[in-house]
């Protein structure tokens, strides 16, 4: 009823026929496409998905078991009113599949089939938490052959940290970190380093506090800046923030919102550079200082600056 198949003949076209139908739907309908579900793919992985398509003449064990897996829908809505009975039946639809199996499979070719491990690594926050550790292990070790689908990497990374065991936490951190330092090619995408540094928001470690201190003095994208400030404040490093608060009047506005929540770990310092300043806020800026003194107020001394 309300779901679109749309054929091309390039990747370009499949992009063009995308925007197209988006701007429809909202100019139309006001409706927007639900991000979860939509994809580009390649002719070869939608007949590998598709309940139409037949297996290949002496198609091998693990051909079916990925072919099948790729036929499983890996969601479930958790607003629906079944929403615990559909959580239940996702998880033994994903018991029948050697999800980590699978990864480990194709984190072994020179490139990985990024349709299937972008399913598999959406998979594995459904599985139990060894497996889970088995897998981040797997993932830590390989972050070059996984660079295609790196945010998707490290969103389940972050949304896994509490299952994790100390060691594979540090093994994670540690690597990275590695990257950083290391100007690896993969967190010169500033997309990859937002997620990267996300997942390092976490790490409570004074090597980690040296590398984003660092990093803040480069020329980096704001978005970056901003989320740096947030992680010195989420680990009460007041110095540093007071530090930069002396900055505020060159900061990028992505920066100044950041500092205005950050200056609630100033305590009496924050509060009374506040009260200078609230004379030049903007609506949007009173709002979020609004925010920040609410959520602070409601979870007293449990209150974490959020990244």
């Amino acid at each position: 009823m309300d779901d679109f198949v749309i054929f091309a003949n390039s990747k370009e076209e499949a992009y063009s026929s995308l925007i197209l139908l988006t701007d429809l739907l909202l100019t139309n309908e006001g409706l927007a496409l639900q991000k979860a579900k939509t994809r580009i793919m390649t002719s070869r992985e939608f007949l590998s998905t598709s309940e139409f398509s037949a297996p290949e003449e002496h198609e091998s064990a693990r051909s079916t078991e990925e072919r099948a897996f790729r036929r499983l829908r890996v969601y479930y809505d958790p607003y629906s009113l079944t929403a615990e009975n559909d959580y239940e039946n996702l998880k033994r639809e994903l018991a029948q599949f050697d999800i980590v199996g699978m990864l480990g499979r194709e984190l072994t070719k020179s490139r990985i089939d990024e349709g299937l491990s972008r399913r598999l690594i959406s998979a594995l926050k459904h599985l139990k938490p060894a497996a889970q550790n088995d897998a981040v292990r797997s993932i830590t070790n390989n972050f070059d052959l996984l660079y295609p689908i790196f945010p998707s990497v490290m969103l389940l990374c972050r949304g896994l940290l509490q299952n994790l065991e100390i060691s594979i936490q540090t093994e994670l951190f540690t690597s990275l970190r590695n990257l950083i330092l290391s100007n690896s090619y993969i967190t010169q995408v500033p997309t990859n380093l937002a997620y990267a540094l996300r997942v390092l928001a976490e790490d409570p470690s004074d090597e980690t506090e040296i590398l984003i201190s660092a990093l803040y003095k480069q020329p980096l994208n704001m978005m970056i800046k901003r989320d740096i400030i947030l992680m010195m404040a989420r680990r009460g490093a007041d110095h540093w923030i007071s530090n930069c608060r002396k900055s505020y009047s060159t900061l990028t506005a992505w920066e100044r919102r950041s500092m205005l929540i950050s200056s609630y770990i100033l305590e009496d310092e924050g509060k009374h550079w506040r009260s200078s300043i609230k004379k030049d806020l903007n609506i949007f800026e009173e709002l979020i200082l609004k925010w920040a003194a609410q959520s602070k107020q409601k979870t007293s001394q449990n209150w974490k600056i959020p990244v």
